[in-house]
């Protein structure tokens, strides 16, 4: 038995650590957890950093909320309004922040919140300008729009 692997064993190592590898990082936990608030009127979530650090949202559509349309059987965009002038980012620190829906929707409809992410970003910048270290999309609860 030789006493160091061979050329093949070691190929074929670092091929299977080649492929395990992007998983792994598509496996790690979001930056940020996102619960429904349920006794809001309206669909709303509260959106809290993950770890103990804080997390930036862009100013305009980093949450944009979506309807799922049985007619096009996918999600479609509720958020409809242009953005201003660019603005800082949105700053979530450990107590969180609420997000409200921005767009109209009807008792019945399913809708959820899609986030833009971003972490260890330069503060009172517009986000495309604070240079994060990290981006992450996440996908928030679905929450059906119930009646008064």
């Amino acid at each position: 038995m030789p006493l160091f692997p061979t050329a093949a064993a070691v190929r074929h190592a670092l091929s299977a650590l080649l492929l395990v590898a992007p998983l792994a990082g598509a496996l790690a936990a979001p930056p940020v957890v996102v619960e429904a608030v349920s006794d809001a009127r309206a669909p709303a979530v509260q959106v809290k950093p993950a770890g103990n650090s804080s997390v930036s949202i862009p100013a305009c559509r980093g949450v944009v909320w979506q309807r799922f349309s049985a007619e096009e059987n996918r999600y479609v965009a509720v958020t409809t309004d242009a953005c201003g002038p660019a603005a800082p980012a949105l700053v979530v620190t450990g107590e969180g922040r609420r997000f409200d829906i921005d767009g109209k929707v009807s008792e019945g409809d399913v809708v959820r919140p899609l986030l833009v992410v971003g972490t260890g970003c330069a503060a009172a910048r517009p986000f495309d300008l604070a240079g994060c270290k990290g981006v992450e999309s996440v996908e928030g609860p679905t929450i059906t729009v119930r009646g008064d």
